[in-house]
């Protein structure tokens, strides 16, 4: 009696386990954030995921987007293949004559991220109750970001590591990710002329910012070093759009009232 009770429990459990209804293969951040998320990288459904994606996974790892070989997108077949916004992959893929879902990686990071949710949705089984606790969590950090203050002192983004003042990275970030969502929010709006997602900064443009305070954002283990003048902020996943962003944009904003409020 035993048994057979806990053999039903087991079957009823693993029954209502979140999984995914038909085989994919994701070369999409925002995507693969999702099935991180919901814990699903090693779905069996799940045929393969980007390498450059920061995650342990089953699935075959494909060199991603761009960079893939005509000869291995050729070989993706039966499942539903999802990239991110790029014209150069959309127009290689038509040119195979192979079918592909398009996620949207322009706009915020909560955007892009109900987009992607949208998207995966149809493949998803039994998951409303991971849905629901993301949805949560989803919302408090908007809630979070909302309530913060304005910065006191000007902030520039640039895409990199700052190795000095005298040592900028070429690219200052716009409208981009992390930096957009901040500035849609009115918590930077310093930059709220630039258009542009990344920009080749000129002294003029620089002389223009009043007593600013330099943020270099580039890939690595997560940490932060804060420098006279300036603070280097390593990640792997905030330049990765949607989902991985929300969760640094958290870490941003906590790091912020212990650090970035108090520079003078």
């Amino acid at each position: 009696m035993k048994l057979s009770f806990l053999f039903a429990f087991f079957f009823a459990h693993t029954s209502w386990a979140c999984s995914l209804k038909r085989p994919l293969i994701s070369l999409s951040s925002p995507i693969s954030a999702i099935l991180e998320e919901f814990d699903l990288l090693d779905d069996p459904k799940l045929k393969g995921i980007s390498v450059f994606y920061p995650a342990k996974a089953k699935a075959k790892k494909y060199g991603g987007g761009l960079f893939l070989a005509e000869k291995e997108l050729r070989k993706m077949k039966g499942s539903e293949l999802f990239i991110d916004q790029s014209q150069e992959l959309q127009n290689k893929l038509t040119r195979l004559k192979k079918e592909f879902t398009i996620v949207p990686t322009l706009g915020t990071p909560f955007e892009v991220h109900q987009k992607a949710l949208k998207l995966i949705g149809p493949f998803l089984s039994q998951c409303e109750e991971k849905k629901v606790e993301l949805e949560l969590k989803v919302k408090m950090i908007d809630e979070l970001i909302k309530k913060m203050p304005p910065f006191k002192k000007q902030l520039v983004f640039f895409l990199g590591e700052i190795r000095s003042l005298d040592k900028l990275p070429k690219l200052a970030i716009g409208n981009d990710g992390l930096v957009g969502f901040l500035i849609k929010q009115g918590k930077l709006p310093h930059l709220s002329e630039m258009r542009l997602n990344y920009f080749p900064w000129s002294q003029k443009w620089l002389k223009e910012r009043k007593d600013p305070f330099f943020v270099g954002l580039s890939e690595g283990k997560e940490k932060a070093i804060l420098k006279e003048g300036y603070i280097n902020l390593y990640s792997k996943r905030a330049l990765l759009p949607g989902l991985n962003q929300i969760y640094y944009l958290e870490k941003f904003a906590k790091l912020a009232q212990n650090s970035f409020h108090s520079i003078k």
